[in-house]
């Protein structure tokens, strides 16, 4: 018989890529957002807003969330 390891998830996370900038972070609990502003992109939509940090582009002098990339396959993996 061979040794089987388990690794504890709440101890090691695996690093995610940020969309925006290709950077890798580690995620909050939801597993969307980073766990502080460190991404050096803001997504703004048409009224000038940022869609992650919700801040405008008059006021955004800081860094927003990274943010999860979605691969193609997510659909079919849950």
């Amino acid at each position: 018989m061979g040794n089987l390891c388990i690794r504890d998830q709440s101890k090691y996370h695996t690093k995610i890529t940020c969309y925006k900038c290709g950077d890798k972070y580690y995620s909050d609990r939801g597993g969307i957002y980073s766990q502080r502003k460190s991404c050096r992109f803001h997504d703004f939509n048409e009224k000038g807003v940022c869609k992650n940090c919700h801040l405008s582009k008059m006021l955004c002098n800081s860094g927003c969330f990274h943010v999860k990339k979605v691969k193609w396959y997510a659909c079919l993996t849950g």
